[in-house]
């Protein structure tokens, strides 16, 4: 977690991860800690993701020590696949944009239009890029 809103293109798509899956009980801290399984498991690769089922997308990230039991983990699971087809529609270029300009009141409204986002998972992100 490092202060600087122009980082790569994996960073910014980890940390969007990162954020999604830090809800209800599970910190950021604890979430951030599997960033290297995650990643292992392709959770970054917003391509594959999105070409992906729900049921195969539970099981990596389970694999990834993403175990919450029942009904959260395939939720999860959704919300990352809808994620990425969204951002894969055109929409990551606004994000970055919104990011380089430092526009957190329409960073906020963007996040807040993805399936499943709310105001946590909007805190969570803007913590990560940062740096706090």
């Amino acid at each position: 977690m490092t202060a600087n809103n122009s980082k790569s293109d994996p960073e910014v798509i980890q940390d969007l991860v990162v954020a999604i899956l830090a809800v209800n009980f599970w910190t950021l801290e604890k979430v951030y800690a599997l960033r290297e399984e995650l990643e292992a498991q392709g959770l970054f690769d917003l391509a594959a993701l999105a070409q992906q089922d729900t049921q195969a997308v539970t099981a990596q990230l389970v694999a990834a020590g993403y175990q919450r039991g029942g009904f959260p983990v395939p939720q999860m699971a959704d919300r990352l696949i809808a994620t990425a087809k969204n951002l894969l529609s055109g929409k990551e270029a606004e994000l970055r944009a919104l990011l380089a300009a430092g526009n957190t009141t329409g960073l906020d409204r963007f996040l807040l239009e993805l399936k499943g986002v709310g105001p946590v998972v909007a805190e969570n992100f803007r913590i990560l890029r940062s740096g706090s």
